[in-house]
């Protein structure tokens, strides 16, 4: 059964699913920058804005990490989306 949960009338990217926390999910859009949801997407904070779209959203399942690749750049957060770093332009 499919349950709409609109995030502000954003288009989706990408998509996410942290393996280790099936109820966390990462949205990429190009207007929220990357929105992330733990109670299973009914409802999403924005953990990622800036002056660029996120494209791209995935998690790394062994360690955690989880990538959002913009137009022009690459971030990485090491602590489940809380901060972020600029790691490749």
């Amino acid at each position: 059964t499919w349950i709409e949960r609109p995030l502000a009338s954003e288009t989706a990217f990408d998509v996410a699913i942290d393996p280790l926390d099936g109820a966390t999910l990462y949205i990429a859009g190009p207007q929220a920058g990357l929105a992330k949801s733990t109670d299973d997407g009914a409802t999403f904070e924005i953990v990622l804005r800036g002056q660029e779209s996120i494209g791209r959203v995935a998690v790394d399942d062994a360690g955690g990490g989880i990538y959002a690749v913009a137009r022009d750049a690459v971030y990485a957060s090491l602590d489940r989306g809380v901060s972020w770093e600029r790691v490749l332009t």
